[in-house]
């Protein structure tokens, strides 16, 4: 039995030793997708791992960044087929009373139920996700004495190394990284951490109720950019390193080759006039309410088909800066990943459902 995460879809667990992926419903993993082929791929788990192999299609598949045809994969592959980034936790089964100990972390929040955990883990053999239990919480109740001393340095580095060795779908459990990239409601950095926040039906997507914001827990930070881009929340696995900075949002928007400060008031007499215009069905929607709200009949861009919410989504104004804010909706995807919002870049193109909306601040 092992489980493939599928970044913007949910976990799936599979007890078959060989799993199709593909566009098809045929295929045990279905990848929605024009860029994945009807059978694009197959997983196939053997007594020395795990081996991915293309099946040949036009867009290919990707390992760590490189086009592959055949290649042994393991628990820190970078699985990349279409917009989707995937990755394998072997053997996903789990004892009772091991889910008893992980669900008494989640409630509790406190170091006492994680050292516990690590207690039982030791007992059982299990030395190395015990000592990153115990160093996760050494870290958290350090002192800014010692932090200034660089023992900080030193017991990330350990953590990374330990982390190297340990499935992903366990570290979505237990993790305490900082949550970045919010800009909802704190001009400061957030208070809220990973582990405090609401399950979903994801294991690497949490729910932050201070902001009503999903949270995604990122792999790599390539895909922590493109969450933190599409404005969303972030948390940032231990394993890859970081530099002060590296997920600022980048505050220019591509407009006919050349780069251009994002819209303002001042610039385009948004108090006044659309500054920025919504491409649907082939019709252009100037926005010209805040909020503007797209949804069923009574919305001032409506789209009427019954997947589509009353009131789906609405395009807001914060600071002379526009973003699409979904309503609690059955969903919005940007680039293959469910959204909450996004700042409204030209060019971008968003599916309600499958409904395509595109963006675009030209007047003409």
């Amino acid at each position: 039995m092992f489980a493939i995460d599928v970044e913007g879809l949910a976990r799936r667990e599979f007890d078959d030793a060989r799993v199709s992926i593909g566009r098809s419903t045929r295929c045990a993993l279905v990848l929605p997708s024009p860029e994945v082929s009807r059978n694009h791929a197959v997983i196939e788990e053997s007594a020395g791992g795990f081996v991915l192999e293309d099946c040949g299609g036009a867009h290919g598949t990707y390992v760590d960044g490189v086009r592959i045809t055949r290649a042994v994969i393991t628990r820190a592959s970078q699985i990349r087929i279409g917009p989707f980034q995937l990755t394998i936790e072997p053997d996903a089964r789990v004892e009772p009373i091991e889910k008893a100990l992980l669900a008494a972390i989640l409630t509790k929040q406190d170091a006492a139920s994680r050292l516990v955990y690590a207690d039982w883990l030791e007992e059982r053999g299990d030395s190395v996700r015990a000592e990153f239990l115990r160093l996760q919480e050494s870290l958290a109740a350090m002192s800014p004495d010692r932090i200034m001393e660089g023992t900080v340095s030193a017991w990330t580095e350990r953590l990374r190394a330990l982390a190297a060795s340990i499935d992903m779908g366990w570290r979505y459990q237990v993790a305490r990284p900082a949550v970045e990239g919010c800009e909802t409601r704190f001009s400061f950095k957030c208070p809220r951490e990973w582990g405090g926040m609401d399950e979903t039906d994801r294991s690497d997507v949490r729910h932050c109720s201070a902001c009503n914001q999903h949270v995604y827990y990122a792999a790599t930070l390539a895909i922590a950019r493109r969450h933190v881009e599409a404005g969303a929340c972030v948390v940032v696995d231990i394993l890859p390193q970081r530099t002060d900075g590296d997920l600022q949002r980048q505050r220019t928007v591509r407009m006919g080759g050349a780069i251009a400060p994002l819209p303002s008031p001042a610039s385009t007499g948004a108090t006044a006039s659309p500054a920025v215009f919504l491409l649907y069905n082939g019709q252009r929607y100037p926005v010209t309410k805040d909020p503007f709200i797209i949804g069923g009949a009574t919305s001032d861009l409506a789209i009427e088909a019954p997947d589509i919410s009353p009131q789906h989504a609405a395009v807001i104004c914060r600071n002379g800066t526009f973003y699409l804010k979904d309503l609690g909706s059955n969903g919005i995807r940007y680039m293959g990943m469910l959204i909450d919002n996004k700042r409204l870049d030209e060019g971008d193109t968003f599916y309600l459902c499958d409904h395509e909306l595109r963006v675009t601040y030209r007047t003409n």
